[in-house]
């Protein structure tokens, strides 16, 4: 549309002004959250910089000391959260890998408990501050990775001095906790709802007994759990299928709430609260929304006000000194109501995408309002939950899937998050990594797996996402959707005039009846010849070529140049992605995929070039490593084992192209010959890693380091991978290592991306001399 036909809207003041007010909290809301790490906002009374709450640690190895620092991204997701009663400016942050957080300056900042309860693939779902015994606190856990079931893999841990050390409660190993309540009739006891069973213990955790019967065909699959300040003996409990309540301990069982008494017959009870001072009123969360009851759950009346889109709340929380106001923390943001449940109204700063997953409440602040997020880490509210400014600083719960240095700017680094919704995306530091903006102006809400900076324009860097491929020509502060370019539409040729057939008949007498009929022949007498004029042929269509290129819609994990191997050849972008594998010689004309003969090769990881060596491409599958010497036009398989190989890494030695090293799912392997032979590298390595994270230093091309994405753990080398050592890591929240750059400005130093911890900074110096990171 040209600029002569462009449609204009003026729109009324009153509208402008409304779009300005809502525009302006819309950025104010998006800077508070992306630019947390820099310096704390005034609103809470602190002016904190990043540096100052940075975890820092240092190990030696054979002389030489590494300087750790955990840097960031500050934030992410929160599991559970906890005040301590007793000291107000105390609280507790679980994550869902493993890691407890604790800040003793009413959250504004935070550091990791160390060594904490050391379960790196647990979510630390419960934190308990114990009624009565100050220093007593207890962690339920629920097993995420490498569960048989949900029923199984999880642990209940206690700490007897304020959370400096804990100790695994053994019976309950295994077991995978969903609730934990304490009795306030009698705190002796506590309830354990974990998914196999509802356990009881009547002295504080020494001893253990299960209260609900074995393969009940429906007393099963327990969710939640809550006990009657009046009566100890009374307990709710919420399964999969609907709530069920004991008036005896556990001797007999009942069901709680029925489709007769008002409560859908297919919900899940998530949790159960009851309102400290009127034990009658009661409410409980289930998928198909949140429920109350006044008169001890007899009858249930499904809450109104709230949208069926946030019907599944993972939290009910009733403020402990206004007991008609209650929080309801759900997967499509925060609410809370005022008059006991009849309205409900949305908390700010809490965008409906948003999932809640713990709130807790000042005791001596009765405005101070904490929530617990998935991807916005803490927030905290001071006017009762109406705004909420984000709380991040020292806190990290991030999944880095790339991280990248910039070639030409010092200091510059890329860092791409996954799974943090509108918090993910892009991060840029200009500090060596220090400190990081959220950069990904243009995006939208999009996990980053891959950055390439063009070699000809350094300004110009790519982004593989799951939405596919974004390009930005400022490094990184916006960015735009690579598509095709549309072509202007071809206007046909005007029609030819037709020659019609041009026919002379005889003329026609009329009859009797006025109506015409032929004229018969009764004379023999030369007739007027009938004369038809030929018809022009019609010029043949000219064949047009059929346009096969797309736009490249799909998950890219990798992103590679082509190099020309001839002045007629061109370059491009070759794009290994979930679908299979794509190139384009133009961006502007669009993708095409490349076949393989065998389809079963749609999921690829990895694709690698090298300038030395143009028109090979190395790409890795899920099953096979590919190798091709004409920029992709065939393939054919590199054999490095004789076992079937995930492919997660492949990386060309920048001074010797025919030493390659390759990362896999069971082992890092390497050639000194273009493919020829391969050997497994395990002298000092473990052999069996998944090796997907893999930097050599661009100052000295012989040392490599190479982490391990599944168990963790972190080798170097100094002679091209030949021989290794290990690098002490058990300091680092998350060991789980996913990528890693070296900084081109600084030989000593590599950033790497964990796989819950954010980005670690790892600095290299002989043992005693002190240096700044950065330097």
């Amino acid at each position: 549309m040209g600029l002569g036909n462009q449609i204009r809207f003026n729109p009324p003041f009153w509208l402008v002004l409304f779009f300005l007010l809502t525009a302006g909290f819309s950025i104010k809301a998006q800077s508070q959250i992306a630019f947390d790490n820099e310096v704390f906002r005034a609103g809470l009374g602190t002016s904190v910089s990043a540096t100052e709450v940075m975890e820092t640690s240092s190990t030696v190895t054979v002389g030489q000391e590494r300087v750790w620092k955990m840097s960031g991204p500050f934030g992410g997701d929160v599991a559970a959260m906890a005040i301590d009663p007793r000291n107000s400016h105390r609280l507790f942050v679980g994550t869902n890998d493993g890691q407890l957080f604790r800040s003793v300056d009413d959250g504004i900042t935070w550091q990791r408990v160390k060594p904490g309860v050391k379960t790196p693939g647990y979510s630390l779902g419960i934190i308990h501050f114990d009624r009565e015994h100050p220093n007593v606190i207890y962690i339920g856990a629920t097993q995420i990775k490498d569960a048989v079931s949900d029923a199984t893999g999880g642990a209940m841990f206690v700490s007897e001095d304020g959370g400096e050390v804990w100790r695994e409660i053994e019976v309950m190993r295994g077991r995978s906790i969903r609730g934990l309540v304490q009795s306030a009739k009698d705190t002796n006891m506590l309830l354990v709802a974990a998914r196999d069973g509802i356990y009881r213990s009547k002295d504080r955790g020494t001893t253990w007994e299960r209260i609900t019967p074995d393969n009940d065909p429906e007393l099963r699959n327990f969710h939640s759990v809550a006990t009657d300040p009046r009566d100890a003996n009374v307990i709710f409990v919420g399964t999969t299928h609907l709530p069920w309540k004991t008036a005896d301990g556990g001797l007999t069982w009942t069901r709680a709430g029925t489709k007769e008494t008002g409560m859908i017959d297919d919900s899940d009870i998530f949790c159960i609260s009851i309102d400290g001072t009127n034990p009658d009123t009661m409410f409980m969360s289930a998928c198909s929304g949140i429920y109350k009851s006044t008169n001890a759950s007899e009858k249930w009346t499904k809450i109104q006000g709230i949208p069926f889109t946030s019907r599944r709340t993972h939290v009910i929380f009733q403020h402990p000194s206004r007991p008609e106001v209650v929080f309801a923390g759900t997967t499509e943001g925060l609410w809370y109501t005022k008059d006991g449940g009849q309205t409900w109204s949305m908390g700010g700063m809490s965008p409906r995408r948003q999932v809640i997953n713990a709130v807790a409440i000042h005791p001596e602040q009765p405005d101070r309002v904490y929530i617990g997020t998935e991807d916005n880490g803490i927030l905290i509210s001071t006017d009762g939950g109406e705004t909420f400014e984000p709380s991040n600083l020292g806190f990290i719960n991030r999944q880095i899937r790339v991280v990248a240095h910039d070639r030409t700017e010092r200091g510059r680094v890329y860092a791409g998050i996954s799974f943090d919704g509108a918090n993910g995306g892009l991060y840029v530091s200009e500090d060596s990594g220090l400190t990081w903006q959220q950069s990904g102006r243009g995006m939208g809400i999009s996990d980053v797996y891959a950055i390439h900076q063009s070699l000809e324009r350094p300004e110009t860097i790519y982004a593989g996402t799951n939405h596919g491929l974004y390009r930005s020509e400022d490094r990184g502060l916006s960015w735009a959707k690579v598509v095709k370019e549309k072509e202007a539409p071809v206007e046909p040729p005007k029609d030819q005039p037709k020659v019609k057939n041009v026919v002379q008949t005889r003329p026609q007498k009329a009859t009797a009846k006025g109506k015409a009929t032929p004229q018969s022949k009764t004379i023999n007498k030369p007739r007027n010849p009938v004369i038809k004029k030929p018809v022009p042929a019609e010029p043949a269509p000219e064949a047009v070529p059929v346009d096969d290129s797309f736009d490249l819609q799909k998950q890219i994990f990798s992103i590679a140049p082509i190099y020309p191997r001839s002045s007629s050849d061109s370059g491009g972008l070759i794009a290994a992605t979930w679908d299979g594998l794509f190139i384009t010689r133009d961006e502007k004309k669009g993708w095409k995929q490349i076949k393989f003969d065998n389809p079963m090769h749609p999921y690829f990881n990895v694709v690698t070039t090298n300038p030395m060596v143009p028109g090979v491409v190395l790409v890795g599958a899920d099953d096979k490593l590919f190798v091709s010497y004409d920029n992709g036009e065939t393939f054919s398989p590199m054999t490095i084992a004789p076992k079937t190989l995930r492919i997660l890494n492949v990386l060309f030695d920048p001074r010797e192209p025919a030493t390659i090293y390759v990362g896999t799912n069971d082992g890092f392997f390497l050639t000194y010959d273009g493919g020829k032979t391969w050997e497994q590298r395990g002298n000092g390595m473990r052999t069996s890693i998944a090796t997907s994270a893999i930097v050599i230093n661009p100052n000295n091309p012989d040392e490599l380091y190479v982490g391990d994405q599944r168990q963790g753990g972190l080798y170097h080398s100094t002679d091209k991978g030949r021989s290794w050592e290990p690098i002490e890591t058990l300091r680092l929240p998350s060991q789980r290592l996913y990528t890693m750059s070296a900084d081109p400005f600084d030989p000593t130093g590599v950033c790497i991306g964990s796989f819950s911890g954010g980005v670690y900074l790892m600095n290299k110096q002989v043992a005693g001399r002190k240096r700044q990171i950065g330097q």
